[in-house]
């Protein structure tokens, strides 16, 4: 699985993220709704913000079949799908 990011916009009040996912040789638009969780220093006093990235997709879309399914099993065709991530400020100077 692999994300690429194409921009990041606010809208309402909310940070959306636009980009890709790719799944299994499937690439599709999927964007990410943006959680600030906080502002932090790290130990090398460094200025640091943690988020948390989410989004949902349909497995099917992505070909993503489960084994059994057929058989009559009640398995899903959404996914929920949450990033935690974390950024630090670069010094401008390097």
């Amino acid at each position: 699985m692999n994300y690429h990011s194409t921009a990041v916009q606010m809208i309402d009040k909310q940070v959306l993220i636009s980009g890709e996912l790719t799944i299994r040789d499937v690439t599709m638009p999927v964007p990410l709704v943006l959680e600030v969780n906080e502002f932090e220093t790290t130990v090398a006093a460094v200025p640091a913000a943690t988020f948390v990235a989410s989004a949902q997709i349909s497995r099917r879309a992505f070909g993503i079949r489960i084994p059994g399914e057929c058989a009559g099993l009640l398995i899903g065709d959404k996914v929920s799908i949450r990033a935690h991530l974390r950024a630090t400020l670069r010094d401008h100077h390097e």
